[in-house]
């Protein structure tokens, strides 16, 4: 389904997650699987940027938006060592990257319930149980049903 599977593979087998659950979220995420898929949040600069130290000076629209396949947060990705420029997020290898290591603590968090990280994912850890990420993940469980009907 993804232009992108054998990379996603290689990097959900480094990440011990199922691969057929990460192209899900690849899907949902970049519209069917678009690298340059870009999604600001200006609600996330005023909410939980503004006032914090480390992106003072930053662009608002730069540091408060997610990028590519996996639509990773540009914040997300600092927190967890990504020291470049948000734009180097639009790289396939890069994304993927950054984007299992976040999925892969979720997992670990929530104790390998993946709906629980799942949700997570889309809404932050807080969000886990929130009612707004349920439609979020009948989003993904219908990809991956998609997914693994076709792989089957």
């Amino acid at each position: 389904m993804s232009d992108f599977r054998k990379d996603i593979e290689v990097v959900s087998a480094l990440r011990q997650l199922d691969p057929d659950l990460v192209e899900a979220i690849v899907m949902v995420e970049s519209y069917g699987g678009r690298a340059d898929a870009f999604r600001h949040e200006p609600g996330f600069w005023t909410k939980y940027l503004a006032d914090n130290p480390r992106y003072a000076g930053k662009n608002p629209r730069r540091v408060s938006s997610s990028y590519g396949l996996m639509q990773v947060m540009y914040p997300t990705a600092v927190d967890l060592g990504f020291r470049h420029e948000p734009e180097m997020l639009f790289l396939p290898g890069v994304n993927l990257d950054y984007g299992t290591k976040y999925l892969a603590s979720l997992m670990k968090r929530f104790d390998g319930n993946t709906e629980l990280a799942v949700r997570a994912y889309n809404g932050g850890p807080g969000g886990a149980r929130k009612a707004i990420t349920a439609p979020y993940w009948r989003k993904v469980q219908a990809a991956l049903k998609k997914i693994k009907a076709v792989r089957a």
